[in-house]
């Protein structure tokens, strides 16, 4: 008692030493008027007092006797927690001496909290030097201090915004990318061919515009390394807090804790396996990842709260890491990203083993929320992929059971994407060992049966009892699938051949690359050495039982590569049955004739593979196949056939009569080869695309120069997206000899019925729509466009295949408006911050695409004290006849020249006329690089740096893009009542009803108003 109360002591004393009662009042009151948002200076006469003395060294002594003291308290518990959050009474030594604390410092409490506010808001601004963000840190480190006194919550210490900013501290390490590695390395490894199909001058201007943004907010070697120490310190007073303060009564602070202390674990990109076993230095990025995952570990107690709540929102943040998309860092290199992964996934799995049952379903939501989140590109799903299996492991055979169910729902989704992860996925759970079954029998049963979704109000009356939660409201049991799909329960489902099972499903996939890498990996299971699948394929191939099978939820099918249960019989769960070697090699045959060339690859694979497996499989009409191919490369097998194009796992296309079976399949390809078809009589249409259409007019009697002004009609966009379409209609109507030019309206809708088979949304069946509209055909005086029974089917389309847009809201822009405003005066900015802030003026003020940006010139200005008319330097998008700009004009805006558009865009040609080399080219851009020679930049850089600025803001780039900045400008001027004439005006857009469908979007708010009116 004696010691706390000689720390205690001189803890007082030092912080007597502040001379907080010479601090002005009224500045005090304005920061706490303002509600800790922002600050002003300190007064004159007190800042003067205040730099005299050795603040540094003052600081360092009161934390240093701060925390002798805060060890000697006992830590919080569920019991003495309501003392915590109640008035002190004096019962014992311990309360008297936190009461004399209180009291003694009660008179200057609300000056010590402006004047840690001060210095933490000065020690975060990007241009705050060395002493400043040390000065911020320490006064975060205070401020955590003084919460973990007993009684701060009853002298309201705590304040949620002051709390955050001190919390926002912890950011500085990534904010100025301590540790960071080199961008420039990671863009060749994360974009791969992408990058080496650019072009070499854009591709080194982008690098290099990266590598001098990367330099820009890099710090030296020496502050790095102390402003690291200084964050360990930080962090290791938080520590002292989490089990001395109580974040109960504040969920808004627990989650934008868990947020900062999982982006400040991002700090360590070189070594993911060393962060948990070896001991680390106290200025090392990896003591800084150490001590936020100690941190969240931390807070995974009941004082805290419900740890299944605690636990869900730390999956919600660091789900972004395990995608390797985490929030803020979208400049890493590949390498790094993965390393972030990795000990991101590895402190997953350690919450399991520490939290246990309380952490189960977050960790099974997590993985469904990795299965529909992850990026779409090969890299990011085989990454994450890898992540779901090694998380697998750790979880327990019941939960695993309930995942396994869901993954057969998954694998049946809508999207192409998902359930091409699905078997991405399965390719990586197949190289595992089997699990076996916990317990007995009948309590696996009772595991797998499926369970009913728990309503809202069910959730919340059981939120608090001891019952396992099976599902809750997070939960993505309903699943959006294809067809309606019943979860098979009497299977063994922790068997690799129920993973098998769903492989052979996706053979038969509506979308080609899902259909390439099911077939991919029936090639590499006819070659594995694991013994469940070896005898599986054994099963299939060399058992050769004739075997039929029906599919529950498809009537009148007898079908079933994906619910192989036999009709009418019980079949025990080691007796998983496959359909037998001819149904397969028959599937074989016709996925070895599909119109993809990486589907056909595959199935050749599979056939060589099944060749080498055993000598039953090496006969005439599998030899023959390659030959097969190769003789019908240009005449594919859906010409003029009935038989019906199997769409998503047995459904037929809608002008079928009945639903496919192997049988008439196996007839197909046996009975009719395709080497003896005759060929068609219009050779010319084949795949040729555009140069048909010139082959086409000119038949008409266009002459060839015609010709070329004709197809100058369409813009290379246009021209990019008719392409495919106008190949297909050619090879259309060669199968059937008909004339291109001239065919009958029932041609037409077969055509976009054999598009809409596809599997594809009304967008692109309305694509291929205009593009037989753009050729000119004419059918019953009608445009095929526009004729009523294609119009009448392309309704059918919409109702079948309704299109979601991109976006249904979009962002506010007061958020991004108080940034820009935040970025003055413009003599201050540098050179990056300026022209952050004119691309986003510019792109908000003319609702401007990022291609407008990219065509401003430098020559040839208009400036009067009005306006600046810049001239552009090309054809925009929205360019017509009656509609064709050739110049971009800007307002001054002296209501608030923090956001003047045409100052920010003076003060900018101004700082970069010594940079430009070409300014009296012709084609001399506004926007240029800033490294030498200094050329103009690309359109992607250019939405960089919009999307820099988003993210800068608080707006969430992962959901919005670049182009968001258009809808949201617009829909910004549609709230404020601005005409819809001025609106179409400035944007360019020739229809109402264009603004009102795609553009016109709910703005996001902040907040309800509705809710803290009542509130209030």
């Amino acid at each position: 008692m004696a010691d706390a109360a000689g720390k205690m002591q001189q803890v007082l004393e030092l912080l007597s030493k502040f001379s907080l009662n010479s601090l002005d009042s009224e500045w005090t009151k304005s920061v706490i008027d303002a509600d800790f948002t922002e600050v002003g200076d300190l007064p004159s006469n007190f800042e003067e007092h205040h730099f005299s003395t050795n603040l540094s060294g003052l600081f360092s002594a009161v934390n240093n006797s701060f925390r002798h003291w805060v060890d000697l308290l006992p830590n919080l518990t569920d019991d003495n927690h309501r003392m915590s959050t109640s008035t002190l009474t004096a019962e014992d030594d311990d309360d008297r001496l936190h009461t004399r604390f209180w009291t003694e410092l009660s008179d200057d409490l609300k000056k010590l909290m402006t004047l840690l506010f001060y210095y933490c808001y000065r020690g975060q601004r990007y241009d705050a030097r060395e002493a400043e963000r040390e000065f911020g840190i320490q006064a975060a480190s205070l401020y955590f201090l003084v919460l973990c006194v007993p009684g701060s919550n009853a002298f309201r210490v705590f304040h949620p915004v002051m709390y955050r900013k001190c919390m926002e501290t912890m950011r500085l390490a990534t904010k100025l990318q301590v540790g960071a590695a080199s961008p420039k390395k990671g863009r060749h490894s994360t974009t791969g061919r992408a990058s080496q199909r650019r072009h070499q001058e854009d591709q080194m201007n982008t690098e290099a515009e990266e590598e001098e943004e990367s330099e820009a907010t890099m710090l030296t070697p020496s502050e790095a390394t102390k402003l690291v120490r200084s964050l360990n310190v930080l962090l290791h007073d938080f520590l002292r807090l989490t089990v001395r303060f109580s974040l109960k009564h504040s969920p808004e602070s627990l989650d934008e804790t868990i947020s900062i202390l999982i982006e400040v674990s991002c700090s360590e990109t070189n070594n993911a396996a060393g962060i948990f076993v070896e001991r680390h230095g106290p200025a090392t990025t990896t003591a800084l990842a150490y001590n936020s995952y100690c941190s969240l570990q931390s807070l995974c107690c009941t004082i805290h709260g419900q740890k299944k709540k605690i636990v869900l929102l730390i999956m919600k943040h660091i789900l972004h890491n395990i995608l390797m998309v985490p929030r803020g860092l979208a400049d890493l290199s590949g390498r790094s990203l993965n390393v972030i992964r990795e000990h991101s996934q590895i402190f997953v799995k350690y919450i399991l083993m520490q939290v246990k049952e309380e952490a189960y379903d977050g960790v099974y939501i997590l993985i469904q929320h990795l299965c529909l989140q992850v990026p779409d590109k090969a890299e990011f799903r085989q990454k994450a992929a890898q992540s779901v299996v090694e998380i697998l492991r750790f979880l327990p055979t019941h939960l695993y059971v309930r995942l396994i169910k869901w993954f057969f729902k998954f694998s049946h989704n809508e999207k192409a994407g998902h359930r091409l992860f699905m078997l991405e996925v399965i390719s990586k759970m197949l190289g595992e060992v089997e699990r076996s079954a916990e317990g007995s029998q009948e309590n696996l049963e009772e595991v797998v049966r499926p369970r009913r979704l728990s309503t809202d109000t069910e959730y919340q009356e059981n939120e608090n009892s001891d019952e396992e939660q099976v599902e809750g409201e997070n939960s993505f049991c309903a699943v959006p699938v294809d067809h309606p799909v019943e979860i098979p329960h009497d299977r063994k489902l922790l068997s690799h051949k129920f993973l098998l099972s769903i492989i052979f499903s996706r053979c038969r996939d509506s979308a080609a690359s899902v259909r390439s890498k099911a077939l991919t990996l029936l090639a590499e299971c006819t070659l594995s050495t694991n013994r469940t699948i070896m005898l599986a394929m054994q099963q299939i191939f060399v058992n050769n039982k004739s075997l039929m099978f029906t599919t529950p939820h498809i009537t009148s099918n007898n079908i079933n590569l994906e619910s192989p249960v036999q009709e009418n019989e019980e079949v025990e769960e080691e007796e998983l049955k496959f359909p037998n070697a001819s149904l397969v090699v028959s599937m074989l045959r016709r996925r070895a004739l599909d119109d993809k060339v990486t589907v056909r690859k595959s199935a050749l694979q599979v056939l060589e593979n099944l060749m080498k497996l055993h000598n039953d499989m090496l006969t005439h009409q599998n030899l023959a196949v390659p030959s097969e191919v190769t003789c019908g490369a240009s005449t594919r097998l859906d010409g003029g056939s009935s038989v019906a194009v199997p769409v998503l796992d047995g459904h037929a296309a809608p002008v079928a009569n009945r639903l496919p079976t192997f049988d008439n399949e196996q007839e197909e390809c046996s009975n009719t080869p395709v080497h003896n078809r005759s060929t068609p009589h219009h050779v010319s249409h084949e795949a040729h695309g555009m140069p048909s259409v010139r082959e086409n007019l000119q038949k008409r009697g266009v002459s060839p120069a015609a010709a070329d002004i004709i197809l100058a009609s369409w813009k290379p966009g246009t021209e990019r997206q008719y392409r495919p379409h106008v190949q297909r209609w050619s090879l259309f109507c060669g199968r059937r000899n008909v004339d291109p030019t001239s065919p009958t309206v029932s041609r037409i809708v077969n055509f976009l019925t054999e598009t809409f088979d596809r599997g594809v949304g009304y967008e692109c069946v309305n694509t291929a729509r205009g593009a037989l509209s753009s050729l000119g055909i004419v059918v019953d005086g009608c445009r095929a466009g526009n004729h009523p029974l294609v119009i009448r089917f392309m309704r059918g389309v919409f109702n079948l295949r309704t299109p979601q847009p991109r976006y249904t809201d979009t962002w506010d822009v007061q958020p991004v408006l108080e940034q820009l405003r935040s970025m003055f005066p413009l003599q201050a900015l540098t050179l990056k911050e300026l022209k952050l802030k004119l691309v986003m003026m510019m792109a908000l003020t003319q609702a401007a695409r990022i291609q407008t940006l990219q065509l401003l010139l430098i020559r040839d200005m208009l400036i009067n004290e009005h306006s600046i008319s810049v001239q552009l330097g090309g054809t925009l998008k929205q360019s017509r006849p009656n509609f064709n700009i050739n110049r971009v004009t800007f307002h001054r805006y002296p209501k608030d020249p923090r956001l003047c558009v045409c100052s920010t865009l003076l003060r900018y040609i101004d700082v970069t006329k010594e940079l430009r080399q070409d300014e009296m080219h012709t084609d001399a851009r506004l926007l240029i690089n800033f490294i030498k020679p200094h050329k103009s930049v690309s359109k992607d850089t250019i939405a960089r740096w919009v999307r820099t600025i988003l993210r800068m803001s608080g707006i969430d780039i992962s959901k919005f893009s670049a182009g968001s900045v258009r809808p949201a400008a617009a829909s910004k001027a549609g709230v404020a009542a601005v005409p819809v004439a001025c609106i179409m005006a400035k944007a360019g857009w020739s229809r109402e009803s264009t603004f009102a469908k795609y553009y016109n979007k709910n703005i996001v708010a902040a907040s309800d108003l509705f809710q803290d009116a009542v509130l209030e």
